[in-house]
This record gives structure tokens, C-alpha cells and sequence, in this order.
């Protein structure tokens, strides 16, 4: 029974949303579990619309920022857990630092860096890789990754 209630709560929403996708719009605050007839206009609304533009954007900005955070965080893992250098507890304490700012602190700062790159000058915001670069060094992957290389025997 209470499997079933929290089945309910956690699939509810997807199960409402299927059934909104395949159903045609006729009133729009009636819901119903079970279609009376299936259709698939919504979907040719959205086809129409550019949806699947702006589907294949989230694609490339999730699939390109994990790929990058993912290298930069054994690489970075790599060197914080093996690599013996000067001051490797102090990158280890500032990445930690990092974690510990809220992102509503570091929103104006990386939208300024952003807005013209030092050294390159060269503008993203607006763009797709102006969202992907800025999740590359987070600091909590960079910390599992880190801690993860030191268990390797």
C-alpha cells in the first residue's frame, strides 16, 4: 500500500503528462487518468512550434557540459590525488570554498566574465557554450573525483 503511494506520487506527474501529450485538448482543466480516444495533435503542435529546437538545445547543453565536467574533474581529481606539489591543500580548500558561495553570489561575476572573456575577448553570452563552459569546474565533482582517485590502490 504504501509503495503504491509513493508510485503514485513519483510517477503521478509523468503519467498525467503522457496522457496530456496523447489526448486531445478540449478543456484544458478537465484530467483524466485514461484517454477516451487517443490523438496525436499536441504533438504536431509542438513539431510545428520548434520544440524539437529547443529539445536538441537542452541535449547539447547537458550532454556537452557533463562530457566537460567529467574531463575536467579527472583531470583535476587525477592531479589533486596523485601529483605531490606546493600548495595542493590550499587548491583543495579554495575548491571546497567555491562550494560553499550560493549561486546567486556567482551569478553577476560569471555573467561579467562572460560578457568578454579576459585574453580572448570573445563574448558568450546568449550562446550555447556560454552556458556549458561554466559548469565544467564544479567543485563537488572535482571533490568525488578526487576522493575517488585516492582509493585507487
Amino acid at each position: 500500500m504504501l509503495y503504491t503511494a509513493l508510485f503514485m506520487v513519483f510517477a503521478g506527474p509523468l503519467l498525467a503528462l503522457m496522457v496530456g501529450a496523447f489526448t486531445p485538448t478540449v478543456d484544458p482543466t478537465r484530467f483524466t487518468l485514461w484517454p477516451d480516444r487517443l490523438s496525436l495533435d499536441n504533438l504536431e503542435r509542438a513539431v510545428d512550434r520548434n520544440v524539437l529546437d529547443y529539445l536538441l538545445n537542452s541535449f547539447l547543453v547537458v550532454g556537452g557540459g557533463l562530457a566537460l565536467q567529467v574531463l575536467v574533474s579527472v583531470f583535476a581529481g587525477y592531479a589533486l590525488a596523485r601529483k605531490r606539489f606546493r600548495g595542493s591543500a590550499v587548491v583543495l580548500v579554495l575548491i571546497l570554498a567555491t562550494m560553499m558561495l550560493p549561486e546567486e553570489v556567482l551569478a553577476v561575476p560569471l555573467s561579467v566574465l562572460l560578457a568578454d572573456l579576459p585574453l580572448l575577448h570573445v563574448g558568450l553570452v546568449g550562446s550555447l557554450v556560454g552556458m556549458i563552459v561554466p559548469v565544467a569546474a564544479w567543485g563537488f565533482s572535482i571533490l568525488v573525483m578526487t576522493e575517488f582517485m585516492k582509493e585507487i590502490p
